[in-house]
């Protein structure tokens, strides 16, 4: 088998890729390569039986995000990357990627090759694995897997259909993307099936365990962790609505943003003039987010779109109960009132449900309860897998 992959920034789809990665690395009649473009963090955290496959110097540059490159402080590196900036905006990002892929050593043929990321629609950089599946690898069948809603997501059509043309099937990550997806290209309906995302569960329990140095007090812990990004994950909505909690007099609480992005600064400014630093911390990028996940009495999810966070998940497993916005695939994991709360995506009806939440702790305690008693399983995800992958059980 063979896996494609951009990079290994710290993300939610990298870190799906690593938990995949886990399931499979147990299947001993597996032999699995992976064709990584770019560097990251996470790499590291890929199962040792995994045979990593890293792209040339000028690959490895165009799928790392800008930001991170600068922080290298390398001039012929940072010099590099904004090069194929200019080149790409010229000549696109498809004719410099099949340049690139041209010059990487040719693999050899497998059985099953998979497009691990969604070649985002409009993004100059990250793209590319649909393409190098498609163009440069054979194999008896292709895979492409998509993590988000393709409709609201903006996908181009004509695109789309020229880019899954040649796949065998179409993996997305929720029903509900799935059938976004059949909408959207009907012609292809018969090759889309959905897998959810699989996680470590008791890899999870034990980082969560990790002890946090907070000062505990008597109030209600709110968390969110996200990408910094006011665009999809609308981040800059919670100092807002923070703002208007403690003018509506609920101060009993404390919110925790965990991550990094493009809108961290001036989300922390924007707190700063509010004055409310006694309620809202942004503590940026932590290697390791789940104590306080665990630790926290709600997770919170204000995202405008999303295919099916990972984040929401591991929650449940951390025994957190979530507030979330009513994206596609919401009802597929949060069960209404019982292990959480869905709520519209404007930023009045997310207040109200705080509202409502922090003046009673009851609820709280009540979707906990709930939680506890219906432990969070791979079971289902598990069989999509091995189904998709043709995979016997010993």
């Amino acid at each position: 088998m063979l896996i494609v992959a951009q990079n290994f920034q710290v993300g939610g789809i990298q870190r799906s890729l690593i938990n995949m990665l886990e399931i499979l690395s147990e299947e001993s009649n597996i032999d699995i390569d992976l064709f990584v473009f770019g560097d990251g963090p996470l790499l590291k955290e890929v199962p040792k039986s995994i045979n990593i496959i890293q792209g040339k110097r000028s690959l490895r540059l165009i799928t790392t995000p800008m930001s991170v490159v600068n922080k290298s402080k390398k001039v012929l590196d940072i010099f590099i990357r904004i090069s194929f900036m200019v080149k790409v905006r010229l000549r696109g990002s498809k004719t410099i990627y099949q340049s690139l892929f041209k010059k990487e050593k040719r693999l050899k043929k497998y059985d099953i090759a998979i497009s691990y990321f969604n070649d985002v629609p409009g993004n100059y950089f990250n793209q590319g694995t649909n393409q190098y599946v498609d163009e440069f690898v054979k194999a008896k069948k292709k895979v492409a897997w998509i993590h988000t809603d393709p409709v609201i997501a903006n996908f181009d059509k004509n695109e789309c259909k020229l880019k899954y043309k040649n796949f065998d099937q179409i993996v997305c990550v929720s029903n509900a993307c799935s059938n976004k997806f059949k909408e959207f290209l009907p012609e292809y309906a018969n090759k889309v099936e959905t897998v959810y995302n699989v996680f470590p569960i008791n890899k999870i329990k034990i980082l969560g365990s990790e002890k946090l140095n907070q000062i505990k007090d008597n109030k209600i812990s709110l968390v969110t962790v996200a990408r910094i990004d006011n665009t999809t994950k609308r981040i800059n909505i919670i100092p807002e609505i923070v703002n208007k909690l403690v003018k509506n007099n609920i101060k009993n609480f404390k919110w925790t943003v965990v991550g990094d992005g493009p809108d961290l600064v001036s989300i922390t400014e924007r707190v700063k003039d509010l004055g409310i630093g006694n309620y809202v911390e942004l503590v940026g990028n932590k290697s390791n987010p789940y104590p306080y996940i665990k630790s926290s009495s709600l997770f919170v999810l204000v995202s405008k779109f999303e295919g099916y966070p990972m984040v929401i998940c591991e929650s449940l497993i951390l025994g957190t109960p979530v507030l979330t916005t009513n994206f596609a695939a919401a009802s597929e994991q949060i069960s209404n009132g019982d292990n959480g709360i869905i709520t519209s995506f404007d930023e009045d009806s997310i207040f109200y449900e705080l509202h409502r939440i922090l003046k009673d702790r009851n609820e709280i305690e009540k979707m906990e309860r709930y939680i506890s008693n219906n432990l969070y399983s791979n079971t289902v995800a598990k069989k999509q897998l091995k189904s998709i992958l043709e995979i016997k059980d010993e």
